[in-house]
Order: C-alpha cells, then sequence, then structure tokens
C-alpha cells in the first residue's frame, strides 16, 4: 500500500475541508491512485476579523473576589455585605475586588463556583484573630437564597504568608515582637470545596455577609503586640463563561 504524507501549505483554510475544495480534490485524487492518508488534513487557521461568535460562552477558571477592612480599636461591623460594590476608581480598584457590577456579573457572563476562600491577612494579631473565630458568622447567598452558612474557621484561605515567631524574656529597647497569624496553610489548594457546585447567572444578585454575631472591638495599637486592624478576602472559585470574541 502506498503511502504520502500531504503538503497542507498550499491550502490555505480555517481548519477543514470544504465541498469542491482544492484541497479535497488532491486528496480524493490521491485515494484513486492507491495511496493511504496517514492523517486527517489539519489545515493552517486564517485570520479574520475579530467579531462576536453569536450565543457563544468560552471557559476560564476564575476567582470572585472582595475585600474588608476593618481598622484599629475600631468596633467589627454588625454586618457586612461583600461583593455590592464594584471597582471605583481609587476608592477601590483590582487590588480590592474584581467585580465590575453592583452585586450581579455582567450579561452574558456566568459563573459556576466549585470552592470557596476566606483568607485573612497576616498582620492580624492572634487576638484579633481568637475573636474574628469566636463571634463571626458568614453567609454565602445567590438571590436572596443561603447556600452555605458558617463560620470562617470553617473556609481555609489557601494563601498567605506563613511565619512563626516568639520572644522569651526583656526584649530591647524599641523592638516588638515578631508574629503572624493566618487561618490555614498557605497552599494554593486548599479551599472550601462544594459538594454541588452553585451557578450564578447574568443579572442575578449574590453576596457574602459577614456578621457580628457577638459585638466585639479589634485589638488597639498601643498593645505588644500592636493591633493592626483586620483585613479579609473573600473569593469565590470556579469557572467564568463569557462571551466568546
Amino acid at each position: 500500500m502506498k503511502t504520502e504524507t500531504m503538503n497542507t501549505k498550499n491550502f490555505p483554510g480555517h481548519g477543514f475541508l470544504k465541498a469542491g475544495s482544492a484541497a479535497l480534490d488532491h486528496q480524493a485524487s490521491l485515494r484513486q491512485q492507491g495511496f493511504k492518508c496517514l492523517s486527517s488534513l489539519v489545515l493552517p487557521e486564517q485570520k479574520r476579523e475579530n467579531t462576536l461568535l453569536g450565543n457563544g460562552l468560552d471557559r476560564t477558571d476564575y476567582y470572585l473576589y472582595d475585600t474588608m477592612t476593618v481598622s484599629v480599636n475600631t468596633a467589627f461591623p454588625n454586618k457586612t455585605t461583600l461583593y455590592t460594590t464594584p471597582q471605583q476608581g481609587s476608592s477601590k480598584n483590582l487590588a480590592q475586588t474584581d467585580m465590575d457590577s453592583f452585586g450581579q456579573l455582567v450579561a452574558p457572563e456566568i459563573m459556576v463556583v466549585r470552592a470557596m476562600r476566606f483568607f485573612v491577612l497576616n498582620n492580624i494579631t492572634p487576638t484579633d484573630m481568637l475573636a474574628l473565630y469566636t463571634n463571626v458568622s458568614v453567609t454565602f447567598q445567590i438571590g436572596k437564597k443561603p447556600l452555605w452558612k458558617g463560620v470562617p474557621w470553617q473556609l481555609p484561605a489557601g494563601g498567605g504568608l506563613w511565619v512563626q515567631g516568639n520572644q522569651v524574656g526583656t526584649p530591647p529597647v524599641g523592638s516588638s515582637v515578631l508574629f503572624s497569624a493566618s487561618n490555614g496553610n498557605p497552599d494554593i489548594r486548599n479551599v472550601y470545596s462544594l459538594r454541588d457546585p452553585h451557578t450564578i447567572n447574568a443579572g442575578e444578585n449574590f453576596s457574602t455577609i459577614i456578621t457580628a454575631e457577638t459585638a466585639f472591638s479589634t485589638q488597639a495599637n498601643t498593645t505588644n503586640p500592636a493591633g493592626t486592624g483586620i483585613t479579609i478576602v473573600m473569593a469565590l472559585e470556579g469557572s467564568l463563561f463569557q462571551a466568546v470574541r
């Protein structure tokens, strides 16, 4: 049996053969001569105008995240609703959130949430971390339906700094205690995986509500170690479907 590898450079196209094309006629001619095709013909991609594919969506691994901060020596808010405020110039930028709209995805985007992360910035003092664990609840909801309720220690951070330090005896004048607090091992795979993924459709309201079930205030900066406040990042992990362009 005769074989031949086809040279496709003379047949520009769009990745497939069209009836009546020179490439298809050449392939048929080779078969009539007894040649056996080694593989299907793959033609080079032809450059075209970057247009929108009607009703088409592509999928991207994605994080939807939002941030809240409580200053030193300040009462923790009774209730904070995340994902309701999008990027707004210098007041809230991409370092704090990747939301582009108020509490919704911009059409036609769709997000399939498969895991959640609750990251506390590592400069929090152990005292404030324990207060957060003891007094705060977290609720994730789509529309008005709560889909997950719990407390911060149930949600691994999956990121952050890992430092350990201690102080024994009287420190030298001017020194401060070395410390770092965290709510989990800083491994990107460390997440709270959902048994059943939750879908956020375009134009559908969603939020994460952080509630101080028992009132408390953050540590003052006059203590040792000095209070630094609390910064929390809530992240929804999954697949974002966006319009194909």
